[in-house]
């Protein structure tokens, strides 16, 4: 952890890997208690793991396997917890495409923005 931490392109690898563990962790707690506010740091923070590093949409596939083969997780649960999940997917994406834009030929607001320059 120490070379990850003292190497400065490497410290994304150590934040990632607090995001993916602390919604990991909400995530749990969202199973056991069912409260709003721990999905909503599920989300908030697995947004934060795809900011920091696009390996981090390896999250979706632990979630599911998590959710589906060794909690046995209800439906209804399932189906509220995959559409939590692909929320921030869905945002991430968007941004993604967003930044890589041709900013001539893009959406609206990287135009201007290079127009303002």
């Amino acid at each position: 952890m120490n070379q990850a931490v003292a190497w400065i392109p490497g410290r994304n690898d150590s934040m990632v890997g607090g995001f993916i563990f602390w919604s990991f962790w909400f995530l749990l707690r969202f199973l056991k208690e069912q409260k709003p506010s721990q999905l909503l740091g599920y989300v908030l923070l697995f947004l934060g793991a795809l900011f920091t590093k696009e390996n981090a949409v390896m999250m979706v596939f632990l979630t599911a396997a998590w959710i589906i083969v060794i909690h046995k997780t209800p439906i209804s649960l399932i189906l509220k917890i995959s559409g939590a999940t692909l929320l921030p997917v869905l945002i991430w994406i968007v941004a993604r495409q967003t930044a890589l834009d041709d900013p001539m030929t893009g959406s609206l607001a990287p135009a201007l923005l290079y127009e303002s320059f």
